[in-house]
């Protein structure tokens, strides 16, 4: 069970797409609440009528969502925590989210009431919050599993398409040409040899480059950024950036795999592997060839 709830899941919560479920979601909330209560009903128990009152719980569902999966991540999480979700993650997440969900509504609830019943009743409440997750945590597991299965399906094929194009990238012969870079030390140059380099790596002020020397890696650190390299190969396509700490060549790949959250690149005789991270796949992508989705 925890190797499951470990296994990597992609963080699929952007703006449009919060807005866009918390919208449909929403609306359905409000459609089921009008649907099933009548107005009898409404004006008997709420200080509010049966429009409004459906009105107010789409509202408040509206309002929980935004502020569970929008507001929050933006808040207290960074890079590397989107980086590293998890399935495990994204069913707390879930579980957050119907706890807030029902928090917002007892709260509506106790707010239009026109009896004191409701208040201050902490058994209420639970029961409350054991129905909304006996109700969404089990289509919140099937969803999160078929979802899973699908991106990673699609990713393992992405994958196959990649190393296919690799293969034959890596028949082409590459220019040759030897740049001068002046370094962010006057007393250093950069000596890189276009068809030879594999990738550059940041750490911190410094960059580590890795060059091919026939069958051996040749690792050189330099006083540099990552973008100031970029600057002075704008002019070749097949070197991009995969990370914002990674410029890789991508004449020199040799294959790359993948599972549903992200993607990595290898090449020969390099231990490690340098990731692509979810902000520039698309441009990874491009500059491999392959054709939009």
């Amino acid at each position: 069970m925890l190797s499951i709830l470990n296994k990597p899941y992609p963080f699929l919560f952007n703006t449009k797409r919060n807005v866009l479920i918390a919208f449909i979601v929403g609306v359905m909330v409000f459609s089921v609440n009008w649907w099933a209560k009548n107005e009898n009903f409404a004006q008997t128990n709420f200080i509010v009528g049966k429009n409004a009152l459906s009105l107010f719980a789409g509202l408040t569902t509206v309002i929980g969502i935004l502020s569970t999966i929008e507001l929050i991540p933006r808040l207290f999480f960074n890079i590397n925590v989107k980086d590293s979700w998890t399935i495990g993650k994204e069913f707390l997440m879930v579980v957050l989210l119907l706890f807030t969900i029902t928090i917002l509504n007892y709260l509506l609830i106790i707010f239009l009431s026109k009896s004191s019943f409701y208040t201050n009743d902490l058994y209420l409440f639970l029961n409350a919050f054991l129905y909304v997750l006996i109700i969404g945590f089990t289509p919140t597991i099937m969803v999160v599993w078929v979802n899973y299965t699908i991106i990673l399906k699609r990713n393992l094929k992405r994958v196959e398409e990649y190393n296919n194009i690799l293969e034959k990238r890596i028949k082409e012969e590459g220019s040759g040409e030897v740049l001068h870079i002046q370094t962010n030390n006057k007393n250093e140059i950069l000596h890189l040899d276009v068809k030879l380099f594999l990738y550059a790596k940041a750490e911190g002020n410094y960059l580590d480059v890795y060059i091919k020397r026939g069958e051996d890696i040749e690792c050189s650190t330099y006083r540099f950024t990552v973008q100031s390299l970029l600057n002075h190969l704008e002019d070749y396509d097949h070197i991009v950036s995969t990370h914002r700490s990674y410029v890789v060549n991508l004449n020199q790949i040799t294959s790359t795999s993948g599972n549903a959250r992200n993607f990595k690149i290898k090449f020969d005789n390099v231990d490690g592997d340098v990731p692509v991270s979810r902000s520039r796949f698309q441009a990874f992508k491009e500059a491999l060839n392959v054709e939009k989705e």
